[in-house]
């Protein structure tokens, strides 16, 4: 899923409802509005509706959640930040996506790593990869988000 929509309902049977605030992390949402988890940070996040009804009583509920990456979704990250000018060269992107694909592909030989998680070793190429391509064949912005992926799938 690429967002996530901010969508809940407030009911109360006797006096009714007079006012819901919606926040994630935090900051103020409305109902529907949409938050793109391809510029969300990784980690922990929470989502919080607080609600009062005509008779001055507040509720307040709050779901938690963590926003991860895997070696798939950062594919579709290289496929987005290419589309989008931040990976210049096509053969850069297919070169990135190519180490990805052999990271998956020696995680499912070895068989000994669970959720996908990344291979240190494979890791650390990726990483010097992505150094070696900021700014001859990606921006600051793609160099950044494939950072914080790859530093992700190594330590979580």
């Amino acid at each position: 899923q690429d967002q996530i929509i901010f969508n809940t309902t407030s009911t109360d049977i006797g006096s009714g409802i007079f006012s819901q605030k919606l926040l994630f992390d935090g900051k103020i949402v409305n109902v529907n509005d949409t938050q793109d988890l391809f510029t969300t940070f990784l980690g922990n996040h929470t989502f919080t509706v607080i609600a009062e009804d005509f008779q001055g009583n507040i509720a307040t509920s709050t779901v938690n959640f963590r926003v991860i990456v895997t070696p798939e979704s950062m594919m579709n990250d290289i496929q987005k930040m290419y589309t989008m000018g931040w990976i210049i060269a096509n053969g850069a992107k297919e070169e990135l996506i190519n180490k990805l694909k052999k990271i998956i592909k020696e995680e499912q030989k070895e068989k000994e790593c669970l959720e996908n998680k990344i291979d240190k070793i494979l890791g650390e190429k990726m990483l010097k990869e992505i150094e070696k391509r900021l700014d001859k064949s990606i921006n600051n912005q793609a160099y950044n988000l494939l950072i914080e992926d790859i530093n992700w799938l190594l330590n979580n």
